[in-house]
């Protein structure tokens, strides 16, 4: 990023000095204009985690007790969406337009005096401060991803995409992700000199980054988020949501060489277009209806039979005119469901409910959650996906700020009151606890609850009844996954993974 740019970025100095006057956790955070992004060079390699907050400086204070954090994105995807990545904005990343107006980019910037016990002997594990640990040979050093530079006389993020400039003589290249300084002097994977060359792709990888969309504003996935299955004449195909680029795309002939991808919906005739787009439901017991959640226009749209053009999608919930806790309203909502009665159910994210949207109805009815964050079972905390077992009149809500998936039977009268069937143990990575969870998928042949653990980088299954989950998918096969589907047989689970920039599919044993 040129001078100029980073002059026009750096409108506002915020100071954190969280106990009295420590140097331990002082630093500063240089924030964009509003109306940005960050986007890292190596998405898998430097995102950390993402979470709901109330403010950008709610996000700096995460991204400040977090030791590996160097940059937070707040509100560029969704509103309230706080994004924390290692790295920095100059070397490892840029700053760019967001379609968000209000989304806010702050990097935090870091004294060489919090890294003058560097190389002195170990007293207190380094005790001043927490960018430096103890080494195996009882001297400070570098905290993990970072090497020393002794022009500036501080740990820097170490290189983290193949290409990068970097100097022999000093540990700049992640090792981690298989890199390492070589001729002529750029980190480069050590079976792979060609700096131009990307790693070797997953052989269960759908689409990622370099994939090419047909009729996409460029080409690759950015965010993928929701996903629907289907599959006529034995052709399989997904749909999948990118809420960077505000588009729908359509995967066809999934598991073939000659998959196509292609834009299936971003604006339509009366100049309309999506904003943030997160989840989607396709109604294929009904001309495969396809309903999609805009949460940047706090709205849920209907494109019938999977027409954009003619007829023009129709809203079903929410109002474009505005957001807001009103019964005709939604604010930046989630997961989204359909029975065979056309009732839209919709997680109002921000306003911590569930609606119910009768056909042609201009209100919405307020079926369970109070309206503000919770833990009681009448209560939700920033509820995400959501699953409909239309037969047996049963709703499965992701409430993903209380790390647990809830239940309850449609028959009964609002407020309805949810039970807890996984997590709900505070979050944490155990087998009996989930971190901010985002979707949610069950078995028609045995009730299984298959969840997209976002946080801990896994997907989980729960049988009916379990106190426990097990790991279907582990870390590390998946980074902050989002969204998740199963086939029609339920052999497969289908995976859109934020932190790698993927769709994936695993077989389910």
């Amino acid at each position: 990023m040129n001078a100029t740019v980073r002059m026009n970025c750096a409108i506002f100095v915020w100071i954190f000095n969280i106990v009295c006057s420590q140097m331990i956790y002082h630093s500063l955070s240089i924030l964009s204009n509003p109306g940005n992004r960050y986007i890292p060079k190596n998405i898998p390699g430097q995102f950390i985690e993402w979470f709901f907050v109330d403010s950008w400086r709610a996000c700096a204070h995460e991204c400040n007790k977090n030791v590996l954090c160097r940059i937070f994105d707040y509100g560029s995807m969704q509103t309230n969406q706080c994004l924390l990545f290692q790295g920095d904005a100059e070397t490892l990343g840029n700053i760019v337009p967001s379609d968000m107006p209000e989304s806010i980019v702050g990097t935090l910037q870091i004294s060489s005096s919090l890294f003058t016990e560097y190389d002195q002997p170990c007293v207190s594990i380094c005790k001043e401060t927490r960018y430096l640990i103890c080494s195996a040979s009882q001297t400070c050093t570098c905290t993990s991803n970072m090497y020393w530079n002794p022009t500036v006389l501080m740990c820097l993020p170490q290189m983290t995409y193949e290409g990068a400039p970097c100097d022999p003589n000093l540990n700049m290249c992640r090792e981690d992700l298989g890199f390492h300084c070589l001729i002529p002097n750029v980190c480069s994977s050590s079976n792979n000199s060609d700096p131009d060359t990307t790693p070797t792709s997953i052989s269960n990888v759908i689409a990622d980054s370099s994939t090419i969309i047909e009729g996409s504003s460029w080409n690759g996935l950015e965010y993928p988020f929701g996903l629907a299955y289907y599959k006529t004449d034995d052709i399989e195909s997904l749909i999948v949501v990118e809420g960077s680029k505000n588009e729908i795309i359509l995967i066809s002939n999934i598991h073939s060489v000659n998959k196509t991808a292609s834009v299936l919906v971003r604006n339509w005739t009366n100049d309309d277009s999506l904003i943030a787009p997160d989840y989607l439901f396709l109604d294929t017991n009904n001309q495969n209806n396809l309903y999609v959640v805009d949460a940047g226009g706090s709205r849920v749209l209907l494109f019938t039979a999977m027409q954009f053009i003619s007829p023009l999608p129709k809203q079903v919930a929410g109002d474009i005119t505005n957001s807001g806790d009103y019964l005709s309203r939604l604010d930046s909502p989630g997961g989204v469901a359909v029975d065979s009665q056309q009732n839209v159910y919709v997680a109002d994210t921000y306003n911590h409910r569930i609606m119910l949207w009768q056909p042609d109805a201009e209100m919405g009815i307020q079926i369970t959650g109070t309206g503000t964050e919770g833990s009681g079972p009448t209560e939700l905390n920033y509820p995400a996906g959501v699953f409909l077992d239309d037969s047996n009149a049963l709703l499965y809500v992701v409430d993903s700020n209380n790390h647990r998936i809830q239940l309850y039977n449609l028959t009964g009268s609002p407020p309805l009151s949810g039970t807890t069937v996984a997590g709900g143990n505070d979050n944490g990575n155990g087998n009996n606890q989930l971190d901010q969870p985002s979707d949610v998928w069950v078995s028609k042949k045995n009730g299984a609850i298959y969840i997209a653990d976002t946080s801990n980088h896994r997907i989980q299954c729960w049988m009916p009844g379990a106190t426990e989950g097990t790991t279907i998918v582990p870390v590390g096969q998946v980074s902050s996954p989002l969204g998740l589907v199963l086939n029609q047989n339920e052999t497969r689970v289908y995976v859109s993974s934020a932190g790698t920039t993927r769709v994936q599919w695993f077989d389910i044993d």
